[in-house]
């Protein structure tokens, strides 16, 4: 018995797309290192809060090793800060993280390491803000890492 055109045609499309609807990417990993003068980051605090509201968990391991998800489509804030440090703020935009299957391979995990400096190293913070920025290329989808050259991390007893 042979199949109509139209339900042909309906099942050859099912079978083409699915595998690309299986492997949508739904949230983005973001894995990373803390690092200060110090080796042992046990006072160390990241936050990360999410679209302004929800705050993530985060796991900071004593090492300065951290590791937390974000969902796709989101926007964040990453707020790293230790005793005797500036605390640092990064702006992360997942939005266009899952843009094409290259994307998704390479955004499954994104890797980076924040150096939080002594505040006697830098007693005049200057502008206040983030002072990097991870984002996503609309159309490939393609990790994008911008720093901000005119802000630099406040000083932890500033308020």
């Amino acid at each position: 018995m042979r199949l109509p055109k139209s339900l042909r045609l309906l099942c050859a499309t099912a079978l083409l797309t699915s595998p690309f609807a299986a492997h949508a990417l739904d949230h983005v990993m973001i894995i990373g290192w803390l690092s200060s003068t110090e080796a042992d980051q046990q006072d160390a605090v990241l936050s990360v809060e999410v679209e302004g509201e929800t705050c993530v968990y985060a796991l900071l391991a004593p090492d300065g090793r951290f590791a937390f998800s974000l969902p796709v489509d989101a926007r964040a804030e990453l707020f790293f800060g230790k005793p005797g440090h500036q605390w640092k703020r990064i702006a992360v935009d997942t939005r266009n993280a899952d843009g094409s299957a290259r994307a998704r391979r390479a955004n499954k995990d994104v890797r980076f390491e924040v150096v939080l400096e002594r505040d006697a190293d830098r007693p005049m913070a200057a502008e206040p803000g983030a002072v990097g920025s991870i984002s996503f290329l609309k159309g490939t989808g393609l990790m994008k890492v911008r720093y901000h050259a005119g802000a630099i991390g406040h000083a932890s007893h500033r308020r």
